[in-house]
């Protein structure tokens, strides 16, 4: 493993701890903010009607600012986590070199099946940004 490689995943799980317990522990005191306990009675009591799915309006739940926090949360917060996985792993020059080869690996079999294809007028200034860092 490389000291890069090493690094950007100290620097992912340090994201990881850093951002996780305490967005979890905002996420359960929304979740919970002004929902009574209830007794617990037995389990046939607690699993009643358990596998029902409710659907609720979206001018019901964005009419709560905090039931709409928490649902516009566990919509973007993957989006976010998937940009700052990528932001970290994609733009290392492994992966650019990775990108490259399979870049011009497609070039390689389109411009064999076409023979009568031209190269666009800005292609050649793309390869050699592409090539120019190995």
């Amino acid at each position: 493993m490389s000291v890069s490689r090493y690094m950007r995943l100290v620097m992912l799980a340090l994201i990881d701890i850093m951002c996780t317990a305490p967005l979890a522990i905002f996420s359960i005191y929304i979740s919970n903010k002004g929902v009574g306990l209830a007794p617990w009675i037995s389990w046939s009591d607690t699993h009643y009607n358990f596998s029902r799915v409710s659907l609720v309006p979206a001018i019901i739940w964005r009419s709560d600012p905090s039931f709409r926090m928490s649902v516009e949360l566990t919509r973007w917060l993957p989006v976010v986590c998937a940009l700052v996985f990528f932001a970290l792993f994609g733009f290392a020059s492994e992966a650019r070199k990775f990108y490259k080869n399979v870049f011009c690996g497609l070039l390689k079999v389109f411009k064999g099946r076409s023979a009568s294809v031209s190269q666009p007028k800005g292609f050649r200034y793309v390869l050699l940004f592409i090539t120019s860092d190995s």
